[in-house]
């Protein structure tokens, strides 16, 4: 998805888990949770079990139920303060953006939503669990304003680690559980792996949604920002999570501010989908064939002539998840 003539270039990747292990048979029946997108990014209800087909080694997988959830999902917002987001080919760099986004989501995710924040280098450096939304809003609104400061020196930046920390600040696991990421990517730092963070995120049962801040000056010299994007969608669209990009330009601060305030209110209205499709999924009850953890599976939308699908792109963890007991 592409706006033109934006400061802000948004792009959807609609997304998908990794796993391994033995299977017990009180596993076989599992629940995961998938999302359903509209061409407009929209969440998609209407469908019951007759929508969906799976497969697992060619073998078939019954769905035994589906329910479409609106529920107020946990979330834990892990914003990036490495010093990567300081570029400064643009000032400020990318900070400005992230503190809008998280102070966004803050002020307009509903009343009952349960939110957390970590502000992350390579290391948990600010930490506010669920029920102090009202002190990190706080927090973010000093940042953003310049009222408020972080510490100093080099910040390094870890994405591979701060998502783990983001999975340990769920605790035990709730069905439809979200990490969201506001970061550039980085992991120069990181002491965990891709791989690592994949199973972490299967083992939870959390979804990943990354909201991924580049420089078009940065990914118009190519490599590194292309290829840590790539892996950073990757890494969401194995976890049935969703992943968008926000491409700053470098253009000079007065010019930009106003860009800023035109094309927000665009920018807002696809945020507002994002945030949709945290609190509205489907949960999906299916029966497995044995051995199935950590295998690739597919499963497929099915129109009829009277249920079209056509045009939908379906968001659900691509390997069989461990089995998961949700609170």
């Amino acid at each position: 998805m592409k706006l033109p003539s934006m400061l802000l270039l948004i792009s959807f990747l609609w997304a998908q888990p990794a796993g391994s292990g033995a299977q017990s048979a009180s596993c076989l029946t599992q629940t995961i949770t998938a999302n359903l997108v509209s061409d407009l990014g929209e969440p998609f209800s209407g469908c019951d079990p007759s929508c969906f087909r799976a497969t697992v080694r060619g073998k078939p997988v019954r769905i035994l139920a589906v329910q479409l959830t609106t529920l107020y999902a946990r979330v834990v917002v892990v914003l990036d303060s490495g010093h990567p987001m300081f570029d400064e080919t643009l000032r400020r760099g990318r900070w400005p953006l992230a503190l809008r986004l998280a102070r966004d989501f803050f002020e307009h995710a509903p009343p009952e939503s349960q939110l957390a924040l970590l502000l992350v280098t390579n290391k948990v450096e600010e930490r506010f669990d669920f029920g102090e939304r009202s002190l990190a809003l706080e927090r973010l609104r000093e940042l953003e304003s310049g009222r408020g400061k972080l510490p100093g020196g080099f910040r390094k930046s870890a994405f591979y680690d701060s998502v783990l920390a983001g999975i340990a600040a769920l605790g035990r696991p709730r069905l439809g559980d979200v990490v969201y990421a506001i970061t550039n990517g980085s992991e120069a730092h990181a002491r965990a792996s891709a791989r690592q963070v994949e199973e972490g995120l299967l083992r939870s049962g959390a979804r990943l949604f990354v909201a991924a801040i580049f420089s078009d000056l940065v990914m118009g010299r190519g490599s590194e920002s292309m290829s840590t994007g790539q892996q950073v969608s990757d890494l969401a669209t194995n976890t049935g999570g969703i992943y968008f990009s926000a491409i700053t330009t470098g253009i000079d601060a007065t010019r930009r501010k106003l860009l800023e305030i035109m094309d927000w209110q665009k920018f807002a209205e696809l945020l507002d989908r994002v945030y949709r499709h945290m609190n509205e999924f489907y949960a999906l009850e299916v029966e497995l064939p044995p051995q199935s953890v950590g295998q690739k599976w597919k499963i497929e939308l099915v129109s009829t002539p009277r249920r079209r699908l056509d045009g939908l792109e379906l968001a659900y963890p691509h390997k069989v998840p461990p089995c998961i007991r949700f609170e």
